[in-house]
């Protein structure tokens, strides 16, 4: 009730319905949100509190306010906005093509979980041993140039060198691994190769599963769309408006993630499965600990503040 207002009119000046603007800055919002809650970690609310309403309250504000920032710096919507009715003419003069921006955004958000949930933070991992702000502040940068460089490697291989349009290397390359990922992570709970004992193996399988897994279903909703919009205009691939790429990604993302977290956290997996048993806190805290999370007042900076 108070972000999507502000939004609406900060971002996209009251339009309705939403254009364009307000699209690629919540798309970017979440990238902003998983460098909030996986790199941040909720600092420096975390250290001083306890209650989830404060630690949880910054980080949505931390959220909104960088993402706000890092859009007006970085994202250029000029030329873009042309034939578009905004109420006050609002567009964006950042440093690069609306395109380039929102793609690259999407690959750090993919970079960010598998560093995460995947890699466990390694290569840093030895960095969560410091408790000082000197130590924390030294964590949070090393691990920002990590993902941001990697994602510069990613991204420019595959735009660069192979050529790619950026709106279609977003939605082949990190949608698709960020889709592979929520359905290794989410639908069949890191089950795959979890009984593989070399750690280096596991990590490199894991994240191949999940890269074809995205890809194949990719292919899966391309292949399905003509079916899934029958009656309506068909959508067409690339340029200008890239119909059909955002339709894949938005199907994925927005549609059937959300279903997956539902199916899975709420449901259960009822009715495939009869009944579960909630995972007790020493369980969690097991699973949490060779996950790279630490729980606990005595490691307070590092606690878990983004479960899941």
């Amino acid at each position: 009730m108070v972000v999507a207002p502000s939004i609406l009119w900060v971002v996209g000046g009251g339009s309705v319905p939403p254009g364009p603007l307000v699209i690629t800055f919540c798309i970017h919002s979440v990238t902003v949100f998983l460098w909030v809650a996986k790199i941040l970690r909720g600092e420096p609310a975390a250290r001083y509190s306890d209650s989830v309403v404060v630690v949880g309250g910054w980080m949505l504000f931390l959220c909104y306010a960088v993402s706000y920032l890092t859009y007006r710096v970085f994202f250029d919507f000029s030329g873009v906005l042309s034939g578009l009715n905004y109420a006050n003419e609002i567009a964006f003069s950042g440093l690069f093509h609306s395109n380039v921006a929102i793609s690259f955004s999407v690959t750090l958000a993919s970079v960010i979980l598998v560093y995460s949930l995947l890699l466990g933070f390694w290569p840093l991992s030895y960095l969560n041993a410091s408790s000082s702000w000197r130590g924390i502040a030294l964590r949070v940068l090393c691990e920002t140039m990590l993902v941001v460089f990697a994602s510069l490697g990613i991204y420019c291989l595959f735009v660069n060198l192979l050529s790619m349009d950026p709106i279609a290397y977003m939605v082949r390359v990190p949608v698709s691994l960020i889709f592979g990922i929520f359905i290794f992570q989410n639908l069949l709970q890191r089950t795959i190769f979890h009984d593989v004992r070399h750690a280096g193996a596991r990590v490199i399988l894991q994240i191949s599963f999940c890269g074809f897994v995205g890809v194949a279903m990719h292919y899966l909703y391309l292949a399905a769309h003509p079916l899934l919009i029958a009656g309506s205009a068909p959508l067409e691939w690339g340029e200008p408006a890239h119909q059909l790429e955002l339709w894949i990604a938005s199907s994925q993302l927005a549609i059937t993630f959300p279903l997956i977290v539902m199916f899975s956290s709420f449901f259960g997996f009822w009715p495939f499965v009869a009944s579960t048993k909630r995972t007790s806190p020493a369980s969690a805290r097991s699973i949490a600990a060779s996950s790279g999370q630490v729980y606990g007042k005595e490691n307070r900076n590092e606690k878990n503040i983004y479960p899941g």
